[in-house]
């Protein structure tokens, strides 16, 4: 694993990088920002790790997309999850009228949502770059290759990675307004998502 090089990355061309901090502002253009971090990660498959031309606008708000659907349909069986456990525990609030009853029934529920979203985040990653691989949308439910590198050590020590850097980032960076998040959004994107991808090259 080259955590070096996929630290440095984002700045490799400040131009590059202010584009794509500004494109992550709003939502619907930050589409344009996300197909553009899985450029860069397919860049990594091909064991190159300059940043990409920001150029095929088109293909990249497609591909954007596309990965926030993959995420979204990732996230629902949580989703599911939540409102059954929320709607069971009002029902039985209501019918007993008592909150602890209420609370006991959807409450599993609720436990069991959480659970169910933490590994799907886990998941969600790997199966972005599959998907960046070859532009395929079904290989990001390729559920054979995704076991075989989330069940590895060095997939588990990026995604912990990913995770802290989000929230150190997000949590230095959100004192800036209005570009904060945005600024913290993408670079931590793009270097988790070029560990992401050398953990996809490394674990065959």
């Amino acid at each position: 694993m080259d955590y070096e090089s996929a630290f440095k990355r984002p700045f490799l061309d400040i131009k590059k990088l202010l584009i794509g901090i500004l494109l992550s502002i709003l939502p619907i253009i930050n589409f344009f920002s996300l197909g553009y971090v899985l450029d860069a990660a397919k860049l990594t498959l091909k064991k190159k790790n300059d940043l990409p031309e920001w150029e095929n606008w088109g293909e990249l708000f497609v591909h954007g997309f596309l990965v926030f659907v993959i995420g979204i349909i990732y996230l629902l069986p949580s989703l599911i999850l939540a409102l059954l456990a929320v709607g069971s525990g009002i029902l039985k609030w209501f019918v007993t009228k008592s909150a602890l009853e209420g609370l006991e029934t959807g409450g599993p529920l609720l436990i069991a949502a959480g659970l169910v979203m933490i590994v799907m985040v886990y998941v969600a990653p790997i199966s972005m770059i599959l998907y960046a691989k070859n532009w395929e949308f079904k290989e990001a439910f390729n559920f054979s290759e995704i076991i075989k590198r989330i069940l590895t050590g060095k997939y588990f020590i990026v995604w912990i990675i990913s995770m802290v850097l989000s929230v150190i980032g997000m949590g230095i960076l959100s004192i800036v307004p209005i570009i904060g998040g945005s600024i913290a959004s993408f670079i931590t994107s793009i270097i988790s998502m070029t560990l992401f991808a050398q953990v996809y090259n490394e674990v065959k």
